[in-house]
């Protein structure tokens, strides 16, 4: 795991509680974050953006993070389509 992943998770349990509420939820998530902690609507559409672990949503035991608001509504709307989409071209999108 690198870094940024390390950081984007504590930052998610430090802003949420959430680990303290539902700690076995979260037990596998370090290892199997949706689009590698970036945008994944931005993926989805085929480039990288940041993810802000403000906005975040877990699917199927994975964590996905959006980069703002606004993205995360537009995310929500087909959230089955984005990922499988943001699945599709990862780690492509790397490139």
């Amino acid at each position: 795991m690198n870094r940024r992943m390390i950081l984007i998770t504590f930052a998610l349990f430090l802003t949420t509680g959430a680990w303290a509420s539902q700690p076995s939820v979260y037990t596998g998530l370090l290892s199997d974050t949706g689009a590698g902690g970036y945008d994944t609507w931005a993926v989805a559409q085929g480039y990288l953006a940041k993810g802000d672990p403000q906005h975040w949503a877990i699917r199927d035991g994975r964590l996905y993070l959006n980069y703002n608001q606004s993205v995360q509504n537009r995310w929500l709307e087909d959230t089955r389509g984005f990922i499988r989409q943001a699945d599709a071209n990862w780690p492509k999108v790397l490139e």
